[in-house]
Protein backbone atom coordinates (compact mmCIF):
# COMPACT_ATOMS: atom_id res chain seq x y z
CA UNK A 1 0.00 0.00 0.00
CA UNK A 2 2.90 2.54 0.64
CA UNK A 3 4.59 1.55 -2.23
CA UNK A 4 0.88 2.17 -4.62
CA UNK A 5 1.16 5.70 -2.84
CA UNK A 6 4.54 6.52 -3.13
CA UNK A 7 4.16 5.71 -6.83
CA UNK A 8 0.90 7.82 -6.58
CA UNK A 9 2.77 10.69 -5.29
CA UNK A 10 5.93 10.67 -7.67
CA UNK A 11 3.11 11.00 -10.80
CA UNK A 12 0.87 13.35 -9.23
CA UNK A 13 4.55 15.82 -9.00
CA UNK A 14 5.47 14.61 -12.73
CA UNK A 15 2.31 15.97 -13.77
CA UNK A 16 2.13 19.23 -11.42
CA UNK A 17 5.01 21.60 -11.81
CA UNK A 18 5.88 24.25 -10.13
CA UNK A 19 3.95 27.32 -11.28
CA UNK A 20 6.58 28.72 -13.20
CA UNK A 21 5.53 31.94 -15.04
CA UNK A 22 7.64 33.98 -18.00
CA UNK A 23 6.60 37.46 -19.46
CA UNK A 24 8.11 37.52 -23.21
CA UNK A 25 8.02 40.80 -24.51
CA UNK A 26 8.09 40.46 -28.67
CA UNK A 27 8.08 42.27 -31.60
CA UNK A 28 8.08 40.74 -35.21
CA UNK A 29 6.76 40.95 -38.66
CA UNK A 30 3.14 40.03 -40.62
CA UNK A 31 2.45 39.05 -44.15
CA UNK A 32 -1.21 39.27 -44.51
CA UNK A 33 -3.94 38.49 -47.01
CA UNK A 34 -7.87 37.74 -47.40
CA UNK A 35 -9.27 34.78 -48.34
CA UNK A 36 -11.34 37.29 -51.07
CA UNK A 37 -11.17 36.22 -54.48
CA UNK A 38 -12.94 39.62 -56.07
CA UNK A 39 -13.30 42.69 -55.09
CA UNK A 40 -15.67 44.41 -57.42
CA UNK A 41 -17.37 42.86 -59.79
CA UNK A 42 -17.08 42.74 -63.10
CA UNK A 43 -13.57 43.93 -62.36
CA UNK A 44 -10.23 41.65 -62.68
CA UNK A 45 -8.30 41.11 -59.68
CA UNK A 46 -5.25 39.84 -58.09
CA UNK A 47 -5.10 39.55 -54.78
CA UNK A 48 -1.94 39.74 -53.31
CA UNK A 49 0.21 39.64 -49.55
CA UNK A 50 0.78 43.22 -47.41
CA UNK A 51 3.43 43.64 -44.80
CA UNK A 52 2.88 44.84 -41.57
CA UNK A 53 4.13 45.52 -37.70
CA UNK A 54 3.62 43.05 -34.62
CA UNK A 55 4.43 44.27 -31.24
CA UNK A 56 3.29 42.95 -28.18
CA UNK A 57 3.66 40.83 -24.83
CA UNK A 58 2.90 37.37 -23.75
CA UNK A 59 2.20 35.78 -20.46
CA UNK A 60 3.48 32.13 -19.85
CA UNK A 61 2.13 30.15 -16.84
CA UNK A 62 3.56 26.29 -16.64
CA UNK A 63 0.32 24.21 -15.84
CA UNK A 64 1.98 20.71 -15.91
CA UNK A 65 5.39 19.16 -16.98
CA UNK A 66 5.83 15.10 -18.51
CA UNK A 67 9.53 14.78 -18.02
CA UNK A 68 11.33 16.87 -20.08
CA UNK A 69 7.90 18.41 -22.13
CA UNK A 70 6.32 21.07 -20.60
CA UNK A 71 2.30 21.98 -21.26
CA UNK A 72 1.85 26.09 -20.60
CA UNK A 73 -0.78 28.20 -21.14
CA UNK A 74 0.18 31.87 -23.33
CA UNK A 75 -2.33 34.48 -22.95
CA UNK A 76 -0.53 37.41 -25.07
CA UNK A 77 -1.88 40.82 -25.95
CA UNK A 78 -0.48 42.33 -29.30
CA UNK A 79 -0.99 44.81 -31.78
CA UNK A 80 -0.76 43.76 -35.22
CA UNK A 81 -1.09 44.75 -38.49
CA UNK A 82 -3.30 42.89 -40.81
CA UNK A 83 -4.26 43.46 -44.87
CA UNK A 84 -3.85 43.11 -48.26
CA UNK A 85 -2.97 44.14 -52.09
CA UNK A 86 -5.04 44.64 -54.50
CA UNK A 87 -4.08 44.84 -58.40
CA UNK A 88 -7.12 45.07 -60.50
CA UNK A 89 -7.56 46.13 -64.63
CA UNK A 90 -11.12 47.40 -65.70
CA UNK A 91 -12.82 50.03 -67.65
CA UNK A 92 -14.25 53.82 -66.33
CA UNK A 93 -17.48 55.23 -68.63
CA UNK A 94 -17.08 59.11 -67.95
CA UNK A 95 -19.77 60.52 -69.96
CA UNK A 96 -19.15 59.24 -74.06
CA UNK A 97 -15.48 58.12 -72.84
CA UNK A 98 -14.39 55.14 -72.22
CA UNK A 99 -11.08 54.59 -70.24
CA UNK A 100 -8.88 51.43 -69.56
CA UNK A 101 -7.91 51.20 -66.04
CA UNK A 102 -5.48 49.51 -63.97
CA UNK A 103 -5.64 50.76 -59.77
CA UNK A 104 -3.18 49.14 -57.27
CA UNK A 105 -4.56 48.91 -53.98
CA UNK A 106 -2.83 48.66 -50.38
CA UNK A 107 -5.14 47.74 -47.12
CA UNK A 108 -3.47 47.92 -43.90
CA UNK A 109 -5.68 47.29 -41.24
CA UNK A 110 -4.35 47.92 -37.33
CA UNK A 111 -5.69 45.67 -34.80
CA UNK A 112 -5.54 44.67 -31.00
CA UNK A 113 -5.21 40.79 -30.74
CA UNK A 114 -5.66 38.71 -27.79
CA UNK A 115 -4.31 34.84 -28.50
CA UNK A 116 -4.93 32.22 -25.95
CA UNK A 117 -2.33 29.56 -26.73
CA UNK A 118 -2.29 25.80 -25.21
CA UNK A 119 1.81 25.86 -25.62
CA UNK A 120 3.64 22.24 -25.53
CA UNK A 121 7.30 22.46 -25.47
CA UNK A 122 10.08 19.87 -25.21
CA UNK A 123 13.81 18.97 -25.61
CA UNK A 124 16.87 19.95 -23.26
CA UNK A 125 19.90 21.70 -23.36
CA UNK A 126 20.31 25.21 -24.48
CA UNK A 127 17.76 24.77 -26.94
CA UNK A 128 14.34 24.20 -26.59
CA UNK A 129 11.40 23.39 -28.92
CA UNK A 130 7.54 24.03 -28.61
CA UNK A 131 4.46 24.08 -30.37
CA UNK A 132 1.29 25.98 -29.76
CA UNK A 133 -2.38 26.41 -30.85
CA UNK A 134 -5.01 28.21 -29.55
CA UNK A 135 -7.96 31.11 -30.36
CA UNK A 136 -7.91 34.70 -30.81
CA UNK A 137 -9.91 37.19 -30.29
CA UNK A 138 -9.26 40.87 -31.91
CA UNK A 139 -10.48 44.56 -32.29
CA UNK A 140 -10.41 46.64 -35.19
CA UNK A 141 -8.52 49.77 -34.30
CA UNK A 142 -8.83 51.38 -38.21
CA UNK A 143 -6.19 51.77 -40.92
CA UNK A 144 -4.96 53.16 -44.71
CA UNK A 145 -5.63 52.38 -47.98
CA UNK A 146 -3.13 53.79 -50.29
CA UNK A 147 -3.14 53.18 -54.19
CA UNK A 148 -2.83 54.77 -58.06
CA UNK A 149 -5.35 54.55 -60.46
CA UNK A 150 -3.94 54.76 -64.07
CA UNK A 151 -6.31 55.52 -66.95
CA UNK A 152 -5.66 55.70 -70.76
CA UNK A 153 -8.35 56.05 -73.46
CA UNK A 154 -6.15 55.14 -76.53
CA UNK A 155 -4.81 58.34 -76.87
CA UNK A 156 -3.41 59.22 -74.16
CA UNK A 157 -3.30 58.06 -70.20
CA UNK A 158 -2.79 59.91 -66.46
CA UNK A 159 -2.49 58.82 -63.15
CA UNK A 160 -4.05 59.55 -59.99
CA UNK A 161 -2.61 58.84 -56.49
CA UNK A 162 -5.17 58.76 -53.45
CA UNK A 163 -5.47 57.81 -50.04
CA UNK A 164 -8.35 56.97 -47.49
CA UNK A 165 -9.20 56.16 -43.98
CA UNK A 166 -10.49 52.90 -43.46
CA UNK A 167 -12.92 52.87 -40.80
CA UNK A 168 -14.98 49.93 -38.81
CA UNK A 169 -18.71 50.65 -39.39
CA UNK A 170 -21.09 51.49 -41.46
CA UNK A 171 -20.97 53.61 -44.43
CA UNK A 172 -23.40 56.73 -44.80
CA UNK A 173 -25.09 56.36 -47.90
CA UNK A 174 -22.73 60.14 -49.79
CA UNK A 175 -19.26 58.16 -49.28
CA UNK A 176 -19.42 57.28 -53.10
CA UNK A 177 -15.67 59.69 -54.30
CA UNK A 178 -12.15 57.90 -54.68
CA UNK A 179 -10.43 59.91 -51.99
CA UNK A 180 -13.53 58.94 -49.44
CA UNK A 181 -13.22 56.94 -46.49
CA UNK A 182 -13.40 52.90 -46.36
CA UNK A 183 -15.72 51.12 -44.31
CA UNK A 184 -15.42 47.67 -42.77
CA UNK A 185 -18.75 45.88 -41.32
CA UNK A 186 -17.31 44.18 -38.63
CA UNK A 187 -14.78 45.59 -36.01
CA UNK A 188 -14.55 42.65 -33.95
CA UNK A 189 -13.01 39.59 -35.23
CA UNK A 190 -12.57 35.57 -33.95
CA UNK A 191 -9.84 33.32 -34.97
CA UNK A 192 -7.34 30.85 -34.42
CA UNK A 193 -3.55 30.25 -34.39
CA UNK A 194 -1.45 27.68 -34.37
CA UNK A 195 2.86 27.98 -34.76
CA UNK A 196 6.08 26.52 -33.71
CA UNK A 197 9.65 28.02 -32.24
CA UNK A 198 12.44 27.45 -30.41
CA UNK A 199 13.92 28.86 -27.50
CA UNK A 200 17.24 29.81 -27.04
CA UNK A 201 20.01 29.66 -24.01
CA UNK A 202 16.57 30.65 -22.24
CA UNK A 203 17.15 33.91 -23.07
CA UNK A 204 15.72 34.02 -26.68
CA UNK A 205 12.34 33.29 -28.36
CA UNK A 206 11.94 32.74 -31.96
CA UNK A 207 8.41 31.34 -33.23
CA UNK A 208 6.43 31.55 -36.53
CA UNK A 209 2.70 31.34 -36.40
CA UNK A 210 -0.30 31.20 -38.91
CA UNK A 211 -3.51 33.02 -37.92
CA UNK A 212 -6.78 32.66 -39.12
CA UNK A 213 -9.80 34.71 -39.18
CA UNK A 214 -13.29 33.17 -39.08
CA UNK A 215 -14.69 36.08 -39.31
CA UNK A 216 -15.60 38.37 -42.60
CA UNK A 217 -14.44 41.84 -42.78
CA UNK A 218 -16.96 42.70 -44.94
CA UNK A 219 -20.75 41.11 -44.77
CA UNK A 220 -21.23 41.05 -48.32
CA UNK A 221 -18.89 38.03 -49.35
CA UNK A 222 -15.64 36.12 -47.74
CA UNK A 223 -13.32 38.40 -46.76
CA UNK A 224 -11.39 37.07 -43.57
CA UNK A 225 -7.47 37.73 -42.50
CA UNK A 226 -5.19 35.32 -42.90
CA UNK A 227 -1.76 36.65 -41.25
CA UNK A 228 1.50 35.00 -41.12
CA UNK A 229 3.91 36.07 -38.27
CA UNK A 230 7.43 36.14 -37.63
CA UNK A 231 8.27 37.09 -34.03
CA UNK A 232 11.14 37.55 -32.05
CA UNK A 233 10.74 37.50 -27.59
CA UNK A 234 13.00 37.84 -24.60
CA UNK A 235 11.26 35.27 -22.18
CA UNK A 236 11.58 37.03 -18.36
CA UNK A 237 11.48 34.86 -15.80
CA UNK A 238 8.75 35.95 -12.70
CA UNK A 239 9.97 35.09 -9.08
Amino acid sequence: MRKTIQTLLLVIGGVIAAQAQTIIPKVGLSLATTTASEIEEGVENSIGAQPGLSIGVGYNKTIASFGKTIFSLQPELLFLQKGFSVESKGEYYEGEAIYEFRADQKFKLNYIEVPVLAKLEFGAGQVRFFTYVGPSFSVGLGGKMKGEFTFDDGYYSFSEDFESDIIFGDAPEDNEELNEDVYLDNRFEVGAQLGIGATILNKVSIDVRYGLGFTDLSNEGDSANRVLQFTLGVPIGLK
